[in-house]
């Protein structure tokens, strides 16, 4: 085990404590002082709630030299003191400061506690805050597991520690892109806190909100807008005394993100203006929800390719980013990137290009940065620049299977592959199937790959599985189809390969690959004709 900061005790041994107070009794407060100490975590917690991160640090790191120079470094409460400091670089977004500490918490719980001790769970859920806050959430996920599994193990059924790590290892399975697992999870933990809360309690909104946003991200936009809606009326009944309270704002958000990738971006404006005006007046300000409204709001312009709207706004949440104690750099390096592309679109090419390099400038080890242009250059049509970005974001990080989805679908998808490229994309598709066993679109994926190097029959059960499972909206299942149906045709299944363009043109009149599939179908059936 790494050393557990003692160095930091003698620092405090020349520091007095004045006399503290606790429940009417005065003690002398010194570095020997036990109780003391407990006074000083109480004193840091309550800095630690309103965002005031450097006091918070300097009182746990007094509490904790008391506590290691009274107790060694193996005790239960030198692990809670670690913890605390721990979280508190968590939250102020200094990841290499509380990774260290959050993992010697857990050392010590695991040496001196029972296995099974609801502590060691805690410690683990830490360290996947952490891991999940960097997006890796492939190293979240089996401590997550853990932690549940403990908790299960020493905790009654409907106890709500174990509907949180529900939730939060239905989270992180959502953020991979496993969203089977992930909708089994945070429908456990809605069922288990209506049944301890009944319906209108705070924690059953967040349980909604799990499922709405799983939902959303998958695409099946029906399901998710009734939950969504749920958990708002929930929060604006629980929090009436406090109309402004950020759970409302976030529920604001919620639903206006979703009218946003629905693409019903009228419907979505007020949800987000009004989401940001409660941000403004917050009740329990955050230094980063003003900023990230704006961005939201900011973004919707964008898509409504309402630049002279969408520019100020990013600016400005630009700027308060920049002015926080400790700036997102995550944050400012998107909005960096959606300006870069905004410039792109109105003809500002050069200064789009510095606007882009200044982002990965700023968060340069990003993967989700290199992804998130990756699928813009696609949407933009320069799959070069695509490429590019998909390559550096498996560069930085190995771990990404939706990376290697999408540049498995890239590399397969060019008109003339070379066998290079589709045997790479092959491997591509096959890891990320294996990380991501239950998500339909990485099954199209494979079957894609598989269908584009001449394997058509090994590539049906795929497509058909992707068709079968995809609950993320008529367009993606209808290029399923159309898929399928290439794969009929190549194996002399002609017939079904019009059954299926037919579904596909019944069922959408917009997904991406219509026309092709319609070119298909009209040559299928002619060809049907001549042989009758």
């Amino acid at each position: 085990m790494r050393p557990l900061h003692a160095w930091k005790a003698t620092a405090w041994l020349a520091w007095g404590f004045s006399v503290a107070t606790i429940s009417g009794c005065a003690l002398q407060g010194g570095p020997g002082d036990l109780v003391g100490a407990e006074e000083l975590s109480a004193q840091a917690r309550e800095q630690h709630v309103i965002g005031s991160y450097a006091e918070a640090q300097e009182l746990y790191e007094r509490a904790l030299s008391i506590r290691q120079l009274q107790l060694g470094n193996d005790d239960p409460l030198v692990a809670a003191s670690l913890r605390a400091l721990g979280a508190v670089f968590l939250s102020n977004r200094d990841y290499d400061e509380a990774r260290p500490l959050l993992s010697d918490a857990l050392a010590i719980r695991e040496k001196v506690l029972d296995p099974n001790d609801p502590a060691i769970a805690e410690s683990l859920g830490d360290l996947a805050n952490l891991y999940s806050a960097l997006g890796q959430f492939v190293r979240a996920a089996p401590l997550l597991e853990r932690a549940l599994a403990i908790r299960e193990n020493a905790l009654p059924p409907n106890h709500p520690k174990v509907a949180r790590s529900l939730l939060e290892l239905g989270a992180a399975y959502r953020a991979m892109g496993d969203y089977v697992r992930a909708e089994t999870l945070f429908k456990q933990a809605l069922e288990s806190m209506e049944s301890r809360y009944g319906p209108d309690h705070r924690e059953v909104s967040r349980a909604l909100r799990a499922l709405g946003l799983l939902y959303h991200a998958w695409g099946h936009y029906v399901s998710a807008e009734p939950l969504l809606k749920r958990a708002l009326a929930i929060r604006e009944k629980v929090y009436i005394v406090t109309p402004q309270h950020p759970d409302i704002a976030e529920s604001l958000r919620d639903l206006g993100m979703l009218y946003y990738a629905m693409g019903d971006y009228p419907k979505a404006e007020p949800y987000l203006q009004r989401a940001l005006s409660l941000r403004e007046e917050a009740f329990f300000p955050s230094s980063s929800q003003v900023p990230s409204a704006l961005a939201d709001l900011g973004m919707l312009y964008y898509k409504m390719e309402d630049y002279e709207r969408a520019e100020p706004l990013l600016e400005r949440a630009l700027e308060s980013y920049d002015a926080e104690p400790r700036p997102n750099s995550r944050a400012i390096a998107k909005l960096m990137s959606t300006l870069g592309f905004i410039f792109t679109r109105v003809g500002y090419e050069a200064t789009a290009q510095r606007m882009l390099a200044r982002a990965l400038q700023v968060d340069p080890t990003s993967p989700r940065l290199y992804l998130a242009q990756a699928v813009e250059y696609e949407r933009l049509g320069r799959r070069e620049d695509a490429l590019e970005s998909y390559e550096s974001a498996l560069l930085l990080d190995q771990n990404q299977p939706l990376v290697k989805n999408n540049l498995a679908w890239l590399l397969a998808a060019s008109e003339n592959p070379s066998p290079e490229d589709l045997d790479r994309a092959l491997e591509l598709a096959h890891d990320a199937r294996y990380t991501l066993p239950n998500q339909p679109n990485v099954a199209d994926t494979l079957g894609w790959v598989l269908l584009k190097r001449g394997s058509a029959r090994e590539a049906i059960p795929y497509l058909q599985e992707a068709i079968d499972g995809q609950l993320i909206g008529a367009e993606a299942r209808c290029d399923a189809r159309y898929h399928l149906a290439q794969a009929y045709e190549l194996s002399g299944q002609s017939r079904r390969a019009v059954v299926e363009l037919e579904r596909a043109l019944d069922e959408s009149a917009s997904f991406p690959e219509r026309g092709q599939a319609q070119t298909l179908l009209v040559r299928l059936r002619h060809s049907r004709s001549r042989i009758r």
